[in-house]
């Protein structure tokens, strides 16, 4: 099947054909799909939007919505996610792994890619009675125990697994190409990321000027053993919280940069995306206590909460590259999109400080 490149290229006769390849839903005919732009400000790397169907008569019913995601039609944004895989990434999750990841996802009703191409695209559940969280809002104390948790059962499901070195297509920076991408995505962008409209904080510039040669070492130690499954994005954004009985308490979205990686990689995105400086301050040291606990009663052996609170520190300075070279690499679609990276931006820069974390900068 041909691969849409625009949202408005999902056509009824291209929906029925996508749909009608999963065996309970072969012969589906979609009569009519009203299409409802999203992500405007969130999904700046890619297009999303809900698709609202009409079935005809004669066979079976699909989804009544879905949700569904093509590459970015913005020539920068697309080449930066062409360059670092990411719908590569995102169709081969759901494609092998979403089964097993240990945490609930989107079901996917369909996926199809074109690598040569840079054309990809999924079909994905829409859940209802779930609410999108929002990186601009933060998050609340009982939600952030609810994703520290999760994901610490997701981490110990897959801590030290040879799964993952079978799959082979998870990002790991031990891989010297993938780190030295990462460290140049960073070198590239830090000297301009003001040029972009953002404000670097004060406190953290010569920890900025420190990172950029560096960064390929900050990653490749985040990816030695021992690794697991991560996300590698968990922010609000991509959190989704059960609003009615009906629906799951907590869905992840947005698979693009899976990795395997050290465990508090996930954590450090978590906390510092999603709560302001004060309320991390506050809470942080016992949501990681708590993790740690967790992935120990998970069968977790062998790793201490000295070695995850230094894992956690070394992920807040990779965090912290990774918001800058999106900030400067991505059209961020509106002022909503502008201010999550300078929120974004903010707050890790607070947590880099906060926590030392230019202590772990190799020396040149």
């Amino acid at each position: 099947m041909e691969i849409p490149r625009t949202l408005e290229q999902l056509t009824p006769e291209w929906l029925s054909a996508a749909l009608g390849s999963q065996p309970e839903l072969a012969g589906v005919v979609v009569a009519d799909a009203a299409l409802e732009p999203l992500g405007t400000g969130q999904g700046i790397s890619s297009q999303m939007g809900r698709l609202t169907l009409a079935y005809g008569s004669g066979g079976p019913a699909g989804p009544a919505t879905l949700i569904a995601k093509l590459p970015p039609t913005d020539e920068q944004s697309r080449a930066t996610a062409s360059g670092l895989n990411l719908f590569e990434i995102e169709n081969r999750f759901y494609d092998e792994l979403a089964p097993e990841a240990a945490i609930r996802v989107p079901r996917c009703f369909y996926g199809d890619m074109n690598r040569p191409l840079d054309e990809h695209v999924l079909l994905l559940e829409d859940l209802a009675g779930s609410v999108v969280g929002d990186d601009n809002a933060g998050s609340s104390l009982e939600q952030a125990e609810l994703v520290v948790g999760a994901l610490a059962d997701m981490h110990a499901r897959w801590w030290e697994s040879p799964r993952l070195g079978e799959l082979g297509w998870p990002k790991t920076w031990l891989d010297p190409v993938e780190a030295a991408r990462m460290q140049s995505l960073y070198s590239d962008s830090w000297p301009t990321i003001e040029e972009y409209g953002f404000v670097v904080p004060l406190a953290v510039v010569d920890v900025g000027d420190r990172l950029g040669p560096a960064s390929a070492a900050i990653h490749r130690e985040l990816s030695e053993p021992p690794c697991t499954l991560v996300h590698g994005d968990v922010r609000l954004d991509n959190l989704m919280f059960g609003a009615e009985d009906r629906a799951p308490s907590l869905v992840l979205l947005d698979w693009q940069i899976v990795a395997r990686l050290r465990g508090p990689y996930d954590i450090a995105t978590f906390l510092v995306s999603s709560l302001e400086p004060e309320e991390r301050r506050r809470v942080e040291h016992g949501l990681l206590g708590a993790y740690h606990e967790r992935l120990l009663a998970g069968g977790v052996e062998g790793y201490d909460l000295d070695a995850c609170v230094r894992d956690y520190r070394r992920a807040l300075l990779s965090w912290f590259s990774r918001v800058v070279f999106v900030g400067a690499s991505y059209d961020l679609g509106n002022e909503r999109g502008q201010a999550m990276i300078q929120g974004l931006l903010d707050r890790a820069s607070a947590a880099v400080v906060d926590l030392a974390c230019g202590e772990l900068i190799p020396a040149d």
